[in-house]
């Protein structure tokens, strides 16, 4: 995964999920967030073909398993740089397995190109987290989509903003929230809502941060680590009521 901000991987549980599993499995897991990060390991687990030929030619070198999964977007392929494919491609036939996110490009990539062990491993919601709280239902839609151009319309947010805009016309109260990072594709959609005068029904970049437990102090670490203000401030701290260090006088 290739990224200039490894928090990234924390608060996104796509990302997460798969970290935490490999922990689980008993891995000591290093991440590698560009190819001058790469090392010597046991296992190789990428994210994305875009990026995995560093990786994959790694791990060969060495004779290490390599492992790369994601979503490969056949329908955007050609559109990539000669250079770019290439790699791509290599990626798919060098690599140890390859594993897709949907029945359709399991099927699909490997009719198109040499595919390694291709397989298919759909993403999954973990229904002990996310599940009915017995509360009532709200008129609220939400979507977690990162912001950059492109991505945004791939991921449809434009979409649903325009037919929430329609919605709340019979049902006013009917809300959108987007959650995701504000990117170059965020003055475009901005711009979209402002038209269509849709503002008190879109809410655009909210962030998600889940915890293993319902606790406001886990809450309260996780969004100071992400910050980068959860740090210690030298020295003593003495809490006291007004009231107290005056002796009630006034």
């Amino acid at each position: 995964m290739k990224t200039r901000e490894d928090a990234v991987l924390e608060r996104t549980e796509f990302y997460a999920q798969d970290l935490r599993i490999l922990q689980e499995l008993g891995f000591e897991v290093k991440v590698a967030t560009s190819l001058r990060d790469l090392m010597i390991a046991d296992l190789y687990f990428c994210w994305w073909w875009t990026w995995a030929f560093g990786p994959v030619a790694l791990a060969r070198a060495l004779r290490r398993p390599v492992l790369v999964t994601g979503v490969f977007d056949l329908h955007e392929f050609d559109r990539r740089p000669v250079s770019h494919r290439a790699l791509m491609r290599y990626a798919l036939r060098a690599a140890g397995a390859n594993v897709f996110l949907s029945r359709l490009e399991e099927t699909q990539v490997p009719r198109a190109f040499e595919v390694a062990r291709p397989h298919y491993i759909p993403v999954g919601v973990d229904t002990s987290v996310y599940r009915p709280n017995g509360h009532p239902r709200e008129d609220l839609i939400l979507t977690v989509a990162w912001l950059q151009a492109g991505n945004a319309e791939r991921k449809g947010v434009p979409d649903a903003i325009r037919a929430v805009d329609r919605l709340r016309r019979q049902r006013p109260g009917v809300r959108l929230v987007v959650a995701g990072e504000k990117a170059s594709g965020y003055p475009q959609l901005r711009q979209l809502v402002d038209s269509l005068g849709a503002g008190d029904s879109v809410t655009l970049v909210w962030s998600l941060y889940p915890t293993a437990v319902a606790s406001y102090w886990d809450f309260i670490n996780t969004v100071r680590a992400d910050w980068g203000v959860n740090r210690t401030v030298p020295g003593s701290y003495v809490w006291f009521s007004p009231d107290g260090l005056s002796g009630g006088m006034t």
